[in-house]
C-alpha cells in the first residue's frame, strides 16, 4: 500500500487588525515553517505582509501568486503556501465566501490547493477561509447573522466541489464560532455529514480532515502553537502530522 512520509500541516491568524510590523510577521511565518511543510494563512491582507512571505519562504510555492499578493493583497487573501521539494501544484480552487462590508470585513475567500506529493504521486487537496467575527451568538446583529450563514452554505458548497474530485482533505480555518452555538452544531454538522473529522480543541480555530476516493488522511497527532509562546499574532495555529495513503 502506497503512504508518504509523515508530513505536517498548520493553519493560522496573522493578525491584520491592527497590523502587525513586517518583522513580526516574519518571525511568525518563520515559526510555522519550521513546524509544518504546507501552512494556510488567514487574515494576511498587507503589502507588507507578502513582502514577509517572500523573503521568508523563498523556495516555497502559493495560491494566489505572490505577484498578485503584492497587487492586491485583500483579494489574495487566505493563501495557501507549500514547500516545493515535498509538494507539487496539480490544481487550485478559489471562490468568494462574503463580501466586504464596511466595519464589519474586507472580501473574504476560500482556497484550496490539490498538491502531489513529489516522493509516492500521492494527491490531497490543503485549504482554508476566515469566517466573519461576531455572527455567533443571539444577540449580535443581523448583519453579521447574516454573513456568517452565508460564510457557513458557502463553505459547505466548497467542500462538496473538491469532494467530488475524489481526492481527500485537510482543512483548516478561522471560523470565528464558539461551542453551543447554533454556528457551531452547523459547522460540525457540515463535517460530519461529509465524513469528516475534527482534530485538535474546538474554538475558534478549526482543522479537519476528510477521506477521498484516491486517498486516505491518516492523522498521527494534532498540535497548537500557542500566541504568545511562538507566535506573534494573537491567534493560535492549528496542525496535525499525518500521512496520505492510497485507497
Amino acid at each position: 500500500m502506497t503512504t508518504t512520509s509523515v508530513r505536517a500541516f498548520v493553519g493560522a491568524n496573522i493578525k491584520g487588525t491592527p497590523k502587525m510590523s513586517r518583522r513580526k510577521v516574519a518571525e511568525d511565518l518563520r515559526s510555522l515553517r519550521a513546524h509544518a511543510d504546507l501552512v494556510v494563512l488567514q487574515e494576511f491582507k498587507w503589502r507588507t505582509y507578502w513582502l514577509a512571505l517572500g523573503a521568508n519562504l523563498r523556495r516555497w510555492g502559493s495560491y494566489p501568486s505572490a505577484a498578485r499578493g503584492l497587487a492586491t493583497p485583500v483579494r489574495a487573501g487566505q493563501p495557501v503556501v507549500w514547500r516545493r521539494r515535498v509538494w507539487r501544484r496539480v490544481g487550485s480552487r478559489g471562490a468568494l465566501l462574503h463580501k466586504g462590508r464596511a466595519g464589519i470585513s474586507e472580501d473574504r475567500y476560500l482556497r484550496a490547493v490539490l498538491v502531489e506529493d513529489r516522493a509516492t504521486g500521492l494527491r490531497c487537496w490543503h485549504g482554508g477561509t476566515h469566517n466573519v467575527v461576531g455572527g455567533d451568538e443571539d444577540t449580535d446583529g443581523p448583519v453579521r447573522r447574516a454573513m456568517l450563514d452565508e460564510d457557513l452554505d458557502r463553505l459547505a458548497a466548497f467542500l462538496d466541489d473538491l469532494a467530488s474530485t475524489g481526492y481527500p482533505i485537510v482543512w483548516q480555518m478561522d471560523a470565528n464560532v464558539h461551542r453551543g452555538t447554533d454556528a457551531y452544531r452547523r459547522l460540525v454538522q457540515t463535517v460530519v455529514d461529509r465524513g469528516g473529522a475534527f482534530y485538535g480543541e474546538h474554538g475558534v480555530e478549526y482543522l479537519f480532515a476528510m477521506h477521498g476516493e484516491h486517498g486516505v488522511v491518516e492523522v498521527l497527532s494534532a498540535w497548537r502553537l500557542r500566541a504568545g509562546d511562538h507566535l506573534n499574532t494573537d491567534h493560535e495555529a492549528r496542525g496535525i502530522t499525518y500521512r496520505l495513503r492510497a485507497r
